[in-house]
């Protein structure tokens, strides 16, 4: 077994409040994924879990990501 190769990019991220029933679906997104899930293209996960629509928490900001092949 040996390291997997992994990237590392600077990107926009939002942060979402999704009610305390869909926190596993992530916290944050990309700022396109957001829009629509607040306005309720998104998901289809949202019809299962409590109905209620995310709300954006403050601004977009810069997040590093590392990814890792395979996940």
């Amino acid at each position: 077994m040996g390291f997997a190769p992994c990237t590392l990019s600077v990107e926009q991220v939002q942060e979402l409040d999704r009610t305390s029933d869909g926190e596993y679906l992530g916290r944050y997104v990309m700022p396109a994924e957001a829009a629509e899930e607040i306005d309720g293209c998104g998901s289809d996960w949202l019809y299962m879990v409590g109905r209620e629509l995310p709300r954006r928490v403050g601004e977009p900001f810069r997040a590093v990501l590392l990814r890792r092949e395979g996940r």
